[in-house]
């Protein structure tokens, strides 16, 4: 794994994407050792980069996962769809009580230009519990 973990840093944007996905690929335990890793992808030039980092970080245990979330919301800015996609998805997978902290933020996304960017807001608003979900009605029905 530390040779892959070096081909994160190689001159070829392919091979870092391919080097993210393979260490989304590891056992939960190893993956949760990298995720750091994967954060510093988030901030990557490449959108292809980022969005395989933010899929990586996707499957995290929801625990896990929760550790990560702020930079994760920061993607749901970023200037790629596909990540702001892949970020909202990612925040999708969080325990009820993570999701309902972040629903603001998702509720954002209902506006979003892009469809794929919106439905998956609408999916990951849609796991939320009744009652939290009624506490953002006023903002989804404004959108």
């Amino acid at each position: 794994v530390p040779a892959l973990v070096q081909r994160l840093e190689d001159s070829d944007g392919v091979v870092r994407r391919a080097a993210v996905k393979v260490l989304g690929k590891l056992e939960l335990a190893a993956l949760a050792q990298y995720a750091p890793n994967l954060v510093q992808r988030l901030e990557h030039s490449e959108g292809y980069v980022r969005q395989a980092a933010v899929e990586a970080l996707g499957k995290l245990e929801p625990a896990t996962l929760a550790q990560h979330v702020p930079a994760l919301v920061q993607r749901l800015e970023d200037s790629d769809g596909v990540v702001r996609r892949a970020a909202v998805k990612v925040l999708g997978k969080l325990e009820l009580a993570a999701l309902a902290q972040y629903a603001p933020n998702l509720v954002q996304r209902l506006e979003h230009s892009e469809g794929y960017v919106r439905q998956a807001a609408v999916e990951a608003l849609g796991k939320l519990e009744p009652a939290t979900l009624a506490q953002h009605v006023p903002a989804l029905v404004q959108r």
